[in-house]
């Protein structure tokens, strides 16, 4: 997915709220951790299987929608 870099800071400001995550991971979240926006996941995703109960589940749930977003393998646009 190739996005321009406009568009690309436009979605790393948005709430995770937005994704599609699942009610659980999006509770992990917000209880466990700091995130709030999308660029918060997409600089932080490798520490997540750290945070406490936060598993393999939740993190492909995770993964899943940046992918959808072209944000998960690069974790920048493709230029």
């Amino acid at each position: 997915m190739k996005i321009d870099m406009n568009e690309y800071w436009k979605i790393l400001k948005l709430p995770i709220e937005l994704l599609e995550l699942t009610s659980r991971t999006l509770t992990k979240l917000h209880n466990r951790t700091d995130i709030r926006l999308i660029g918060d996941l997409v600089y932080t995703n490798t520490d997540l299987l750290k945070v406490k109960h936060f598993g393999r589940v939740a993190l492909l749930d995770v993964r899943d929608n940046l992918d959808k977003l072209g944000l998960w393998e690069s974790k920048h646009p493709n230029w």
